[in-house]
């Protein structure tokens, strides 16, 4: 009997010597998990900020000069039309204000009325 009795407690002692085993791997594997967690929602957050970061560039790069060039051909006849009127428009411009800057005043109104056209078209041009 006193042997069943030894053999008991002893067993019962390891017993609760892996319970509690288990329990410290468990506190060490849930802090762990909470510190993973926690990096995972700061990384999240990054990529947050990265995709927004993205797309503020992105609207920046689609209304630029450089993305309306290169939408020239799909942009059909009227906006072709307009960039070839303000570049017309702007060189007449500047040739009839040398001409005028030359000394012939009869040139100052048609500089004038073709830079006013020159700026029609390139608003023409932007917004179309």
């Amino acid at each position: 009997m006193a042997l069943a009795k030894e053999s008991a407690e002893r067993n019962s002692k390891q017993s609760a010597e892996r319970i509690e085993e288990d329990q410290q791997r468990l506190a060490i594997a849930e802090d762990n998990m909470k510190k993973m967690l926690a990096r995972v929602n700061e990384e999240t957050k990054n990529v947050e900020a990265a995709i927004e970061d993205l797309k503020k560039a992105q609207a920046e790069t689609e209304s630029g000069l450089e993305n309306q060039l290169s939408g020239l051909k799909s942009g059909g006849i009227v906006k072709q039309a307009t960039l070839v009127g303000t570049l017309l428009f702007s060189l007449r411009s500047a040739a009839e204000g040398v001409a005028y800057l030359g000394g012939d005043a009869s040139h100052l109104l048609p500089a004038i009325v073709q830079a006013a056209i020159a700026v029609v078209c390139l608003v023409a041009f932007l917004f179309l």
